[in-house]
């Protein structure tokens, strides 16, 4: 039956009920912002380097590790002093619970544990504790059934692939044999019953986390590449220049930019109209990139600026680098509708230039000396006459 104005109107007092709240309502809003502050706890999907991003995993992964022991200390504590004698050798039950409480503290208070030891203890030493509690235990052992979810899952989200495989063969096989040796009364029952509801979420949960990374991958790519050339865009070759300056003191190694600026590009626009324009930035753009290597990271700043991020390169490989450019330009575009040359600012990092912004402001002298003498030649901040840019009115 199609939907009236009359029916519409009999639903409204229902819909926007407080048990039911409209998802523009103070109290939804609230719930929305509740729930992303507690997703954010267990993910990191932010624009950072992969080496924060990991060191963010691990710390998020540390706790909940210390709160999943904590949880199996008092449960096992609970069920040493209200049912000790359902669940096994009293002693052992104890032990266990002061074993859980342990690592509880370890990882949770000691945070130079390495990655890999914490991975470890929230994967495969879990499941481990798991299956030994289930064979030493009686009548209540069933109970720590439900707690195989919390290894998979943890690892179904922090884990490599090899980890989440790793942990679900462990269950798949640690599990009947230690029902074997306990007394749950079905045992079949209880391992099919394990491994269909942790092994099934888990597996889910590793497919929606692996669509939310990819996703993410495709996100930040957007974000971060200049639309028109395919190049790294302002913001993205900013990061990666502090980077590289941030590595570069720590390895103590050279590290170098360009920036380039085409020579009178205005007039390209203003004879041709910007479809040609936009052509020339294309081929500006794929030149470059044939002429960097590997390592280096190309950018386009804006406009007909570009940048080249040189590591392990000082000043003279840099200039180096720049000419061989700036010839290879005028020998691949000779012959096009719009020949191109370009200008280039070189700077390195040194005791003056320590940081990106000092890089990048020392370039940018350099460029503007080229620009300034002639155009169609590169200049590095060492040359003589290179003066400061001049204020800003």
């Amino acid at each position: 039956m199609a939907s009236t104005p009359e029916r519409e109107n009999a639903r409204a007092p229902y819909l926007q009920s407080d048990t039911n709240p409209s998802p523009d309502s103070p109290t939804w809003a609230a719930i929305n912002r509740a729930f992303l502050r507690f997703s954010r706890t267990f993910g990191v999907f932010g624009a950072m380097s992969i080496e924060q991003r990991d060191e963010i995993n691990h710390t998020v992964l540390r706790r909940v590790v210390a709160v999943g022991y904590l949880m199996g200390s008092i449960a096992m504590g609970g069920a040493v002093l209200f049912e000790g004698s359902k669940v096994g050798p009293v002693e052992l039950g104890a032990a266990a619970a002061v074993f859980f409480l342990s690592l509880s503290l370890l990882t949770g208070f000691v945070k130079a544990l390495p990655p890999k030891v914490v991975r470890i203890l929230a994967f495969d030493t879990t499941v481990i504790s798991l299956c030994c509690v289930i064979a030493i235990g009686r009548e209540p052992a069933y109970i720590a059934l439900l707690y195989f979810g919390w290894p998979v899952l943890t690892s179904a989200h922090f884990g490599t692939a090899w980890e989440f495989t790793r942990t679900l063969l462990l269950m798949a096989v640690g599990l009947p044999i230690a029902l074997a040796f306990s007394d749950v009364s079905v045992p079949l029952l209880a391992y099919g019953g394990v491994m269909i509801v942790a092994g099934f979420s888990a597996v889910v949960l590793r497919a929606i986390v692996f669509q939310a990374t990819v996703l993410f991958r495709e996100l930040e790519h957007i974000a971060s590449t200049d639309v028109l050339t395919g190049l790294l865009n302002r913001r993205a070759a900013t990061v990666e220049l502090e980077e590289a300056v941030a590595r570069a003191h720590r390895q103590n190694t050279d590290l170098s930019i360009v920036i380039f600026d085409i020579d009178h590009f205005k007039r390209i626009n203003d004879s041709m109209g910007h479809p040609a324009g936009d052509a020339a930035l294309q081929r500006f753009a794929g030149v470059l990139l044939d002429s960097c290597s590997g390592t280096d990271v190309a950018a386009r700043l804006g406009g007909e600026e570009f940048l080249v991020i040189l590591l392990r390169s000082d000043e003279s490989g840099a200039r180096a680098f720049a000419e061989r450019f700036s010839e290879r330009l005028d020998f691949q575009t000779a012959n096009d509708p719009a020949p191109l040359s370009v200008s280039g600012g070189v700077a390195a990092l040194d005791g003056e230039r320590v940081d990106a912004d000092g890089l990048l402001v020392a370039a940018d002298r350099a460029l503007y000396a080229a620009k300034r003498s002639g155009r169609h030649r590169i200049v590095a901040v060492s040359d003589a006459g290179v003066k400061p840019l001049s204020p800003q009115p």
